[in-house]
């Protein structure tokens, strides 16, 4: 039986050197191109036919897309958030959407949002940019400096799923007091050396809070006005979830009334649409030209070339196998 010729769209070519491009199945027409917004990303493919389109954060996928590319059958994306895609226009479209949620076998490997996580907690609390700041000016002043350490302080972490779980344990390591909050598990799935909490005592009890949880486009705010205002005073808080669980509004306010201490992000509201090439504006960027006390590093938790190449193979392989199974001579 001749094998059908797969015609795929890779946006992120920079994730593909040439040792991953060889891994590409023999069948697959491929084609390498990056797009600097939804609209040239559109205007492209309904010019050209394509069966697969690898996806990437930064490049909307809208029921634009999906009107005027109606030989895709197959969106994959490497990520297991999945805002950036209108999973309504897919399923109107008949467009199967692959991506890396559920995937706990290969996710298991992927460390690097977990230790970017920690990386964040880190430099808030010995407050990293800024003593590098004032060296490369040539200070070695240090008395006025307010450093923090580790243990012996709590941790509460809102989400215990896989990151939430990693984080964990890099706090036993650094011997806190873990505290979790996870609507999703019961007390008898928590670690017995893990305290499970309601929301409301995490908040009110934890030194540093990382919020880990899971997000679906639509979900609401976990944490809004009165939970922001609930916070520990002196607390540090971490997000490498999604800006869209938090009232960027209320955490400002938690921070000018000294309720935080420190924030430190990866994640804003709406960042998954944002596109390397554009200047992007948010109260908290803005708060974070004003003070050291913000930290904003631009949604890379998730990039560390050894998980960027295991999830973008995993991804290529798991293409194949639903060609193979369940398209075949149909694509």
């Amino acid at each position: 039986m001749k094998i059908p010729l797969v015609r795929v769209l890779f946006t992120e070519p920079e994730a593909f050197d040439n040792d991953m491009r060889a891994c590409i199945p023999l069948n697959w027409e491929s084609t390498f191109k990056s797009f600097s917004n939804e609209r040239n990303f559109v205007e492209w493919t309904s010019k050209a036919a394509y069966d697969v389109v690898f996806a990437r954060l930064g490049l909307t996928f809208g029921s634009s897309f999906f009107v005027a590319s109606s030989s895709t059958r197959i969106v994959a994306t490497p990520t297991t958030g999945l805002d950036h895609i209108d999973l309504k226009a897919a399923r109107i479209a008949g467009v199967r959407v692959l991506s890396l949620r559920g995937e706990l076998g290969l996710l298991r490997q992927i460390t690097s949002t977990a230790e970017h996580a920690w990386a964040l907690l880190l430099a808030c609390n010995r407050q990293i940019p800024s003593l590098i700041d004032r060296t490369r000016a040539g200070s070695w002043a240090r008395g006025d400096l307010e450093l923090h350490q580790l243990c012996d302080q709590t941790i509460g972490i809102i989400g215990l799923g896989r990151l939430g779980s990693m984080v964990a344990d890099y706090a036993k390591a650094f011997r806190m007091n873990v505290l979790a909050y996870d609507p999703y598990l019961t007390k008898e799935q928590i670690p017995s050396d893990i305290q499970h909490v309601s929301l409301e005592e995490l908040l009110s009890s934890s030194d540093h809070i990382i919020l880990t949880a899971t997000y679906s486009s639509g979900d609401s705010e976990i944490l809004g006005r009165d939970q922001m205002l609930s916070i520990k005073s002196g607390a540090t808080f971490i997000n490498v979830s999604r800006g869209e669980l938090v009232n960027e509004e209320a955490l400002l306010e938690a921070l000018d009334l000294g309720i935080l201490r420190a924030v430190a992000v990866d994640v804003l509201p709406g960042d998954s649409q944002w596109t390397s090439s554009e200047q992007v504006e948010s109260l908290l960027i803005e708060k974070a030209r004003q003070t050291d006390r913000v930290i904003i590093t631009p949604h890379v938790g998730g990039y560390a070339c050894e998980a960027v190449k295991k999830t973008r193979l995993f991804m290529v392989h798991r293409v194949n196998q639903v060609i193979n199974e369940e398209l075949g001579e149909s694509v």
